[in-house]
């Protein structure tokens, strides 16, 4: 068993120069969401030349295969660990992002392996990575641990299709944002549970992409359709759902189209189900979750099996009653405030905050949470009261293990920030990179 990884296509070959490229600018396809920009063309072409590269890289691998005499006693997989790599792809709970390139290749020698009659077959089967390990395990003739997850798709000892693929959004080096998805072969959905935060946020890498800085300003400038401009701005609904056979691209939200009601009801249950299945950590801010596990001295895998501390059902139904933007649920709301566990709490709060109430939040800057604590802060903010800014910047310098999700906060707050530029500007945070690219970035931006 051998892997071979291959750089070509990696996400840092769409950085740099774009110039100069073999594949013609001209003939690319962007995708709805891009503007047709000279820039955004060439970039996309830049990475046509990475692919072809690549592409070369496997042909050197499989001429190697056949000079050993291996061909008919080799099976050949080719993957890739995530979607693309240009602006809205890796990192987004859309087609772009989720789809993955799967070719396997196998011997004749080994016909009764194969999916299809046919050589070159597209086999229309929802496979996850999780599904891997087992398979490749199976095909080499290895019964699998039974704590293997995932389902066996290739082989004489296949398993029934799954009937959904799951997915998930969360921090990424140092930008927040909290999301999860599932999809069967023709239907998104994803559920928000950072609707504040822009898909589209500032990344110090991501933003190492021509195409990802052009598009930025476009949409500064105010020259970009409703289409292209939206994901930089907070998302307008807390749940999503795309038909990805008509709408590959996902830009056409039809979660709230009674005629898609019922799927939208199966997928909402699935996921559900899933998070429940696989203790689903992340209804806890990153910062909560480890110095909880840190508190009773276990992993995270052992805590959130433990419901007296991590009571995962509970938090999942207090974060989707926080999401739904119901009114009437203020009263449950604010009675969630009351809970000894502070996930709920916060889950309270949030849910005030996504409906604008903000009654609460001279009480919340007292809770023993930080993360509670941050979301009355900006409650405040928005209420005009400067002991907001006050608060947040109290616990930076406090060294706050909820400090990046604060930074991140000042972001989410928009011009008031700014009030907090001197201030911002004298902590240290060498010791951290994820810090350190949030404290330059915040600081370039009020700096404009």
């Amino acid at each position: 068993f051998q892997i071979v990884n291959f750089y070509e296509s990696h996400e840092s070959r769409a950085q740099g120069d774009v110039e100069n490229t073999l594949y013609d600018p001209a003939k690319v396809k962007l995708k709805s969401y891009h503007p047709d920009l000279p820039i955004i063309r060439k970039n996309y072409a830049k990475y046509h030349d990475a692919l072809t590269r690549m592409d070369d890289r496997v042909g050197e691998v499989l001429s190697n295969i056949s000079k050993m005499g291996l061909n008919d006693n080799t099976i050949v997989i080719y993957s890739s660990d995530h979607g693309g790599v240009l602006p809205r792809s890796k990192r987004y709970l859309y087609t772009s992002g989720l789809h993955c390139p799967l070719i396997v290749r196998i011997p004749e020698s080994y016909k009764d392996y194969w999916p299809a009659e046919e050589k070159g077959s597209s086999i229309d089967r929802l496979i996850s990575f999780i599904d891997m390990p087992i398979t490749w395990l199976s095909l080499a003739g290895v019964n699998p641990p039974e704590r293997f997850q995932g389902k066996i798709f290739l082989g004489i000892n296949k398993d029934n299709e799954e009937p959904y693929h799951f997915a998930f959004r969360g921090r990424m080096d140092e930008r927040y944002d909290e999301a999860r998805a599932v999809h069967n072969k023709q239907y998104l959905y994803i559920k928000n549970y950072m609707p504040w935060a822009p898909w589209v946020q500032h990344l110090e890498y991501q933003w190492k992409i021509q195409a990802q800085v052009a598009w930025e300003d476009h949409i500064n400038k105010g020259l970009g359709s409703n289409i292209q401009s939206s994901p930089f701005f907070p998302k307008v609904f807390t749940e999503e759902l795309y038909d990805m056979k008509a709408d590959p691209d996902c830009v056409n939200n039809i979660i709230n189209n009674s005629a898609f009601y019922n799927i939208r009801e199966e997928l909402s249950f699935a996921l559900k189900k899933w998070q429940l299945k696989i203790f689903d950590s992340g209804l806890l801010l990153e910062s909560e979750m480890n110095k909880r596990a840190l508190k009773h001295n276990l992993t995270i895998y052992e805590m959130i099996r433990d419901p007296s501390i991590y009571p995962l059902e509970k938090l999942i139904n207090s974060s989707n009653l926080a999401l739904e933007r119901k009114d009437e649920n203020k009263p449950k709301l604010k009675n969630l405030l009351n809970d000894p566990d502070s996930g709920i709490r916060y889950w309270g709060a949030v849910g005030l905050l996504i409906l604008n109430d903000h009654s609460q939040g001279y009480n919340l800057i007292k809770d023993t949470s930080h993360e509670v604590r941050s979301i009355g802060a900006w409650m405040l903010v928005k209420e005009r009261d400067t002991l907001g800014l006050n608060i947040l910047f109290e616990m930076l310098n406090q060294q706050s293990d909820a400090s990046l999700f604060i930074l991140n906060i000042l972001d989410w707050i928009g011009e008031e920030a700014k009030l907090l530029h001197l201030d911002i500007k004298k902590l240290n945070y060498s010791e951290d990179k994820n810090l350190e690219k949030m404290q330059n970035f915040l600081l370039r931006k009020w700096n404009k």
